[in-house]
């Protein structure tokens, strides 16, 4: 929503409804600024770092879940939370960027042709993006819930290449059910009044936004989550009488069963927590505007809770990888032995242009490198001979 210019209702012609309508709108603007420019913005910047290291560290071979179904889900979560954060800043965020100027906000950018364009197009991205990110969230909750309920059939069933592809059923799906949101945007069907229209509002937005993308998901996480932590419950009771037998290796697995599936729980909790707002928030807003119930106060009002409910899932998506860190010992071990195989790569690099060598003479030049040293001598290997005058050097002892 573009942030703009407004002094707070001063005009002595407005009637006390349009004075209200103007605060609420300056009301609406500056919440919108706290909660994506001031708060948003650096949280997103985090949250993009964070899930590019997510799907380095999930993708890497010494992580021990690096080739299991539970990866695919979280590396398919990090790459959209990714994207949503992306799509948030350039689509969102810069576009309305504002500066304080006394007691108004003046937009930095002006209100062109290619932002409202561009805006047009990442808007329905962002409802995309965050929609498949609830759905890939019940799927490996789902996944969990198999795993650890039916242990012997969660190997047959619970597999990497039957993950990828309901990952990619679920991306396909979401995708069809979302043309409709992109199509608001076309003139033509704008001029028809396509997304005013009785059937659209009340079988699109109610069938499928709100009961499809915001009740639905809450349901079932929260029965599948319940079930996990009765799980978890159970895990840890059978750990400690397996301590007392002293069996360390079938300990050792249970205790990595235990933490993957309590950091998925708790993943899961915060996501719950942040995206209950904003599904309560749209059944009401939607169920509202069906019924004619919203006047131009109500909107504002109602678009400063979206505001706030927009900065949630951005929270959301910015907070796994602190969550991964924090649970999982096995993950902050990959995060520093992938960190410190970088940084030594690049140490290497550095010491090894530095024992490289180039000698000049009058007959050439010779480029030496240092391999060794045999009896307090320097040994070096000839890289690059120039031949001059019927003369060259050639790899000695120096």
């Amino acid at each position: 929503m573009a942030t703009g210019n407004f002094t707070g209702g001063n005009n002595s012609n407005l009637s006390d409804y349009d004075r209200l309508v103007d605060r609420g709108h300056s009301s609406m603007v500056w919440t919108e600024f706290i909660c994506y420019q001031l708060l948003g913005f650096p949280i997103s910047i985090i949250g993009i770092t964070g899930n590019v290291m997510n799907i380095w560290v999930w993708t890497a071979k010494k992580m021990h879940w690096g080739k299991s179904s539970t990866s695919c889900y979280l590396v398919a979560l990090s790459c959209s939370d990714l994207l949503y954060l992306m799509c948030i800043n350039f689509g969102r965020l810069l576009p309305s960027w504002s500066i304080i100027d006394g007691e108004n906000l003046v937009p930095i950018f002006p209100q062109t042709s290619v932002i409202i364009k561009l805006k047009e197009v990442i808007e329905p991205l962002i409802d995309l993006l965050a929609n498949t990110s609830i759905y890939l969230v019940v799927a490996f909750t789902a996944e969990r819930f198999i795993a650890v309920t039916y242990p012997m059939k969660g190997r047959i069933i619970c597999t990497p290449r039957r993950a990828s592809l309901i990952i990619l059923t679920l991306i396909v799906v979401i995708l069809l059910l979302h043309i409709p949101i992109f199509l608001e945007h076309n003139p033509t069907l704008q001029m028809m009044g396509f997304h005013e229209s009785t059937g659209y509002k009340f079988g699109y937005n109610w069938g499928i936004m709100v009961l499809l993308f915001a009740v639905a998901p809450l349901i079932m996480l929260s029965f599948f989550n319940s079930m996990l932590i009765k799980t978890v419950m159970k895990s840890r009771r059978h750990r400690a009488q397996m301590l007392q037998k002293a069996a360390s290796a079938t300990v050792g697995r249970d205790n990595n069963f235990v933490v993957l599936t309590l950091t998925i729980v708790l993943v899961v909790f915060i996501f719950f927590l942040c995206h209950t707002p904003a599904a309560v928030i749209l059944c009401v807003f939607t169920y509202r505007e069906h019924n004619g119930h919203m006047d131009a106060l109500d909107r504002h009002r109602w678009y400063k809770t979206f505001a706030i409910a927009n900065f949630l899932s951005m929270f959301n998506s910015s907070l796994n990888f602190l969550l991964y860190s924090i649970f999982s010992a096995k993950f902050r071990s990959t995060v520093y032995q992938l960190l410190c195989k970088k940084i030594c790569k690049i140490i290497s690099k550095g010491s090894q242009a530095e024992r490289t060598h180039n000698t000049k003479g009058n007959s050439g030049e010779t480029e030496y490198s240092l391999i060794g040293t045999k009896n307090g001598k320097a040994l070096v290997r000839n890289d690059h001979v120039t031949i001059k005058e019927g003369k060259s050097h050639s790899a000695v002892d120096i």
